[in-house]
């Protein structure tokens, strides 16, 4: 099966990366992993609100250093930093190692514009992302979950190699023979090839995606310019079921968009 390897990137993959994922064991472990750390993190999280909260009832009763107040925040700012560094690799490895997921009709026009929303959350004003409203809709059939952590791990692995830089990115829609394919396209050139290799997500990125795209049936593609996701189209679309929003997608610092993008 084409596992979306880019014809000029052609070197075979370690299959240790997949099998691990595959494992049972694997599934298991990061499902506990999400209910234990997610219960400790949303805790550490609550309890940085309420210091928040006393730091500011503190600061209309007295005359306190504002100095120290404003000291005390940026603990609490990194101590959240240091939970979601947390969060990512918990969320992350519950969606590779999943197995039993569906596979629903989607609107790609739906699907996108919820893409940018998320995107554009957890950027901060520091990074633009945007779509084309007149790209054509077009239905297939996938898992927004995995589609969404592909798309965010490329983006993800294009700002590490230019950590400094500030992308516009365009997300794209076509179709052609039979093929839905969404780009997404960033306003700088930039070789993920070699470049952007610090972290984990940002080492095994086509790793990642091997995994993603066995798991769904599809292929990618990456160039200098872009990422090319590549999906068959649903030509009865009209008349299926769609599929509701994503369970990840909302505006919490704990979706799959803030565990990806709030560090950047």
């Amino acid at each position: 099966m084409d596992n979306g390897k880019i014809k000029d990137n052609d070197k075979e993959k370690p299959e240790g990366f997949r099998a691990l994922f595959e494992n049972e064991f694997t599934e298991e472990l990061f499902s506990s992993c999400i209910e234990f750390f997610g219960e400790k993190i949303s805790a550490v999280f609550a309890y940085c609100t309420l210091i928040e909260k006393l730091i500011d009832a503190d600061g209309k009763r007295s005359s306190g250093s504002d100095q120290a107040r404003g000291d005390i925040r940026a603990y609490i700012e990194e101590v959240k930093k240091l939970n979601m560094d947390i969060w990512r690799f918990t969320l992350s490895g519950e969606i590779l190692s999943e197995n039993d997921y569906d596979m629903t009709g989607i609107n790609s026009r739906t699907f996108i514009s919820e893409f940018c929303a998320g995107c554009t959350k957890f950027f901060n004003g520091r990074h633009t992302i945007n779509s084309d409203r007149n790209d054509p809709i077009a239905y297939f059939r996938s898992n927004k979950n995995f589609l969404n952590f592909c798309m965010l791990s490329y983006i993800r692995k294009v700002i590490s190699c230019k950590p400094n830089a500030n992308f516009v990115f365009t997300v794209r829609t076509e179709t052609a023979d039979k093929k839905v394919i969404i780009s997404i396209v960033p306003d700088q050139s930039v070789d993920i090839r070699t470049k952007g290799n610090k972290g984990f997500f940002e080492k095994h990125f086509f790793e990642i995606c091997d995994v993603i795209a066995e798991k769904l049936g599809i292929r990618y593609e990456v160039t200098k310019s872009r990422l090319r996701i590549i999906v068959d189209e649903l030509l009865d679309g009209g008349r299926m079921r769609i599929s509701s929003k994503n369970v990840f997608y909302d505006s919490g610092e704990f979706s799959v968009f803030g565990a990806m993008l709030s560090d950047l």
